[in-house]
C-alpha cells in the first residue's frame, strides 16, 4: 500500500534531486489527435515543469518560454548500422509521447549526444493529461530493460559501441607509434578521440617526476565551452595533493562521482576540484616496465557522472597506449643521446689517436692524410709540394741520458724551434716517432725546401749541450713527383733522413 510521505518535501525539491532528466507536461488529451502540428501546438501551449538536470542535459534557458523550446529540442535517430536521420525527417520523441500511454527509446541522440527517453502517461481524463519524460545519457553497455522488444535496440547500439571503440583503439595505436614524429600532437589527438568518444569535459596526461614528488600537466584536450587549466598545473609537489598522490602510488587510481563529498583527509583536493569545477573525475595511471610515470584523466564539469567499469577499462586501455608511446619515445631520445654520446667520444678519441700528447702535433696517420690531400690539390692545381723530415741525432742515446721529464721538455723545445720556422698556409708539422718530425711543404721546391730545412738545423744548434754533447738534427727532403703517393714521399725523406745522419749528422740530403 502506498503511503504519502511524512515530511515537508515538495514535488520540486525530489525532482532536482534526481540526476535524470525529468520533464513534466500538463497537456490537453491528444489520444484522438494525429497530426504533428497540432501535437507541437498542444506543447507550447502545456504547463511545463522541468528538474535542474533537465535545465542542464537539454541547455534549456530559465528566462525563455519553455515549452517552445523542449518542442525545438534537436533529436535524431542513431540506428544500429544505417544511416543517421537528421533531426528535421523525425517526429520529434517529446511530442510523440504526448499521444502514447508509454514510450521507451534507446536508439536517440540529442544534439550529438546519446540519450535514452522514457516517458508515461501519470493521469488521463477526457480533458488533460499529465506525461512525464525522463531523459539520460545513454551508456555504452547493454541494456536489459523489462524484456522488450527495444532490448534488441539496446544489444545491436552496445556492439556497434564496441566496434567503434575498438576502431578508435586501432587508430590510436596506429598513431602513438613510437616512430613518428611529434608524439605530443599525436597525444593531444589521442585525447581528443577519447574525451570526445567518452563524452567528458576534459582529458588530459600528467607525468612524475622519477622520485614521484612533483607532477607536471603534459597534455590536454577540453570540450566546448570548458576552461583549460594546464598553464596552472605544472610542477605540482606531493605535499600540495597528498592524498590524490597517494592513491595513484598506492592502486593507481582516483575515482569520484562527487568531488565535493571528499572528507577533510582529501582537502587540498577537494578545494582544487572546486576551484577547476571539476564535478566527477577518474584517473588511472600510467606504467612503463610496472613502473608508474603518470596518469591519465577525465573530468565532468557541466555535470556529475556515476563512472561504470566500461568507463575504467576503456580509460585504462588508452592510458597503456599513451603510455607505451612515452616510454618508447623516451627510449629512443636516450638511444639516439647514447649514440651522440658515443660518436663524440669516438670522434675524441680519433683526434686523440691522431695527434701527440706530448707535443700536441699531429702524428704520423694524420699526415698521411694531409698529404694525399696536399698531392691531390697539386695534382689540380699543377704547383710544386716537398716533404721535410728531421731525425734527432743520437736520440736513443741522448734519452737514455736523460730523465724522463728532462727528455720531454727536449722533444718540446725541438718541437717549437722547428715549427718556429714554418708558419705558411698549408705548412703541416707532425711528429713521427720518439725523435723524428716532418713537415709537409705546398708550393715549395727542392731549394726552397732545402733553405728552409737548413734554417731548422741552425735554430736547433743553439740549445743546450747535454753532457758536452751537442744537440744536433739531421734532415731529409723530397719533392714530390706524380706518380708518388703519400707513402712514397715519408720512404723517401726518412731514407734521406737516415742517409744524412749516417754522414755525420747536422746536415740536409
Amino acid at each position: 500500500m502506498k503511503q504519502p510521505l511524512t515530511t515537508q518535501v515538495s514535488t520540486t525539491q525530489i525532482m532536482d534531486a534526481l540526476p535524470v532528466a525529468t520533464i513534466c507536461i500538463c497537456h490537453d488529451n491528444l489520444s484522438e489527435i494525429s497530426d504533428v502540428g497540432q501535437k507541437k501546438g498542444a506543447l507550447q501551449k502545456a504547463e511545463v515543469t522541468v528538474n535542474e538536470t533537465a535545465m542542464t542535459l537539454c541547455q534549456l534557458d530559465p528566462l525563455s518560454e519553455l515549452p517552445a523550446q523542449i518542442a525545438d529540442l534537436n533529436f535524431s535517430i542513431e540506428e544500429p548500422l544505417q544511416h543517421q536521420v537528421a533531426a528535421s525527417d523525425m517526429v520529434s520523441p517529446i511530442i510523440a509521447a504526448l499521444s502514447e500511454s508509454q514510450t521507451d527509446r534507446r536508439d536517440l541522440l540529442l544534439g550529438h549526444v546519446p540519450v535514452q527517453l522514457s516517458s508515461v502517461q501519470l493521469s488521463n481524463n477526457a480533458d488533460k493529461v499529465v506525461t512525464l519524460v525522463t531523459l539520460q545519457l545513454r551508456d555504452h553497455r547493454l541494456f536489459i530493460y523489462r524484456n522488450t522488444q527495444l532490448d534488441t535496440y539496446s544489444t545491436e547500439l552496445s556492439i556497434k559501441e564496441l566496434i567503434n571503440f575498438e576502431k578508435l583503439v586501432s587508430q590510436l595505436t596506429s598513431e602513438l607509434q613510437p616512430e613518428q614524429e611529434d608524439l605530443d600532437d599525436r597525444i593531444e589527438s589521442a585525447l581528443a578521440a577519447i574525451g570526445e568518444f567518452t563524452q567528458v569535459d576534459r582529458s588530459y596526461v600528467f607525468l612524475f617526476d622519477f622520485d614521484h614528488t612533483h607532477m607536471s600537466n603534459t597534455h590536454e584536450w577540453v570540450n566546448h565551452g570548458i576552461t583549460s587549466h594546464i598553464d596552472e598545473l605544472q610542477d605540482i609537489q606531493q605535499e600540495h595533493l597528498p592524498w590524490f598522490f597517494e592513491q595513484m602510488l598506492s592502486v593507481g587510481k582516483v575515482e569520484l562521482t562527487d568531488t565535493a563529498a571528499l572528507g577533510d583527509e582529501a582537502k587540498h583536493e577537494r578545494d582544487e576540484f572546486l576551484k577547476e569545477d571539476i564535478q566527477s573525475i577518474l584517473c588511472v595511471g600510467m606504467y612503463a616496465n610496472k613502473r608508474l610515470i603518470g596518469f591519465l584523466g577525465f573530468d565532468m564539469v557541466a555535470r556529475q557522472r556515476r563512472w561504470s567499469q566500461i568507463d575504467v577499462r576503456r580509460i585504462r586501455i588508452v592510458a597503456d597506449l599513451i603510455a607505451t608511446a612515452i616510454h618508447s619515445s623516451r627510449l629512443q631520445q636516450s638511444l639516439a643521446l647514447s649514440q651522440k654520446q658515443l660518436l663524440a667520444t669516438n670522434s675524441a678519441l680519433r683526434e686523440l689517436a691522431l695527434q701527440d700528447g706530448l707535443t700536441g702535433l699531429p702524428t704520423l696517420p694524420k699526415l698521411k692524410l694531409r698529404i694525399n690531400e696536399e698531392i691531390a690539390r697539386a695534382r689540380r692545381q699543377s704547383y710544386g709540394l716537398s716533404l721535410c723530415v728531421f731525425t734527432l741525432d743520437h736520440g736513443q742515446k741522448t734519452q737514455q741520458r736523460l730523465s724522463e721529464s728532462q727528455w720531454n721538455n727536449l722533444i718540446q723545445d725541438i718541437a717549437a724551434r722547428i715549427g718556429s720556422c714554418f708558419r705558411r698556409h698549408g705548412e703541416v708539422l707532425a711528429r713521427l716517432d720518439d725523435c723524428s718530425f716532418a713537415i709537409i711543404l705546398p708550393h715549395a721546391d727542392i731549394d726552397i725546401a732545402r733553405e728552409r730545412a737548413l734554417k731548422v738545423l741552425g735554430q736547433v744548434a743553439t740549445l743546450h749541450c747535454i753532457q758536452s754533447n751537442p744537440i744536433t738534427l739531421s734532415s731529409g727532403i723530397v719533392q714530390w713527383q706524380t706518380d708518388m703517393d703519400a707513402e712514397d714521399l715519408l720512404m723517401q725523406a726518412q731514407n734521406n733522413a737516415c742517409e744524412a745522419h749516417l754522414q755525420g749528422g747536422d746536415q740536409v740530403l
